[in-house]
């Protein structure tokens, strides 16, 4: 209750007896205050339901269908018993993972890599902005729906429900920088075959962008997803950002798989030597072999070449 009041008397209205605020310092200082408040408020909701009670109920509940739950099981005893709060939110991560029957696909890679482009191609929709530009201030997450249509969750206000073409006035840098409009989720539905079978697509914000929120949120997303396709920039090759999603991918239990964007840029040989370049620095620098693709696109009409097969697409 205190802390609530405190970050009450936060706001840029009540921080003017400081001096003059320029709008940015003001927008900065509303967004430290929304997400101070959002964690206060998950403390409030945790005190609430006791310790550990809510995960003693969801493992209850997952122990009728599989195993490894009790494995979970002792996990949440030991951090119960020892007070180990700090690892509640992974175990609670995990949970959601074992409860959903969805398999989660996250598409990851710097700015501008092609992960909206080549997401929109898997799709066969034009749902996700692309630009040169930051344009993912937060994960948005594509399953399959009735209708196609957008959800929005705010931080202090009520959800929205989008048509799919004001997407980009929260879903971009360039619309909602530093999500100034403190959206906390965004959900897109589409009566997509591919998305009927059970597998939700998840495109993160660009990571070495500007938008260093944006990162935050991508590598806070990485223990969330199955299988992670990240996309490495032909032009400018592993980057340590790529490694640190590959290693967290990995330590998180799920799959990864390598696509080297924009690698028409290259001769055919010199691509086989770019994918080989690749494998050897993951064996080096991670100790592990994910399978390396490449994606180009060629002439008027954009093709996909991943694991040598040609496919006709909207963009590479």
């Amino acid at each position: 209750m205190y802390c609530s009041i405190s970050l009450n008397e936060l706001t840029p209205e009540r921080m003017r007896a400081y001096g003059p605020l320029s709008t940015e310092a003001a927008d900065r200082l509303d967004g430290i205050r929304v997400e101070l408040d959002g964690s206060v408020a998950k403390l409030r909701n945790y005190l609430g339901k006791g310790a550990g009670g809510d995960l003693q109920q969801r493992l209850q509940r997952l122990g009728r269908t599989s195993d490894e739950i009790r494995l979970l099981g002792e996990i949440e005893r030991i951090i119960t018993a020892h007070g180990l709060v700090e690892f509640r939110g992974t175990l609670s991560m995990l949970l959601d993972r074992m409860e959903s029957a969805a398999f989660e696909v996250g598409v990851f890679g710097r700015v501008s890599s092609g992960k909206s482009s080549l997401l929109n191609y898997i799709l066969q929709t034009d749902v996700l902005p692309i630009g040169v530009t930051p344009v993912t201030a937060i994960p948005t997450r594509i399953s399959h729906g009735p209708v196609a249509e957008a959800g929005i969750e705010f931080a202090e206000a009520q959800p929205q429900i989008i048509p799919l073409s004001e997407l980009p006035e929260f879903a971009t840098e360039q619309k909602n920088p530093g999500n100034k409009k403190h959206v906390t989720r965004i959900f897109v539905k589409l009566p997509s075959d591919r998305l009927a079978e059970g597998v939700t697509f998840v495109d993160t914000p660009g990571l070495g962008s500007l938008a260093v929120a944006g990162a935050e949120e991508t590598i806070a997303y990485l223990p969330r997803c199955d299988l992670g396709i990240v996309l490495i920039d032909a032009s400018a090759g592993v980057t340590q950002d790529d490694l640190v999603v590959v290693q967290a991918l990995y330590q998180a239990g799920a799959s990864a798989m390598i696509l080297i964007s924009k690698a028409d840029l290259f001769s055919a040989s010199d691509r086989e030597q770019m994918i080989a370049y690749v494998k050897a620095n993951l064996r080096s620098e991670l100790r592990v072999e994910p399978p390396v693709h490449g994606v180009v696109s060629l002439g008027q009409t954009p093709r996909c070449v991943i694991g040598g097969l040609k496919l006709n697409c909207a963009r590479s």
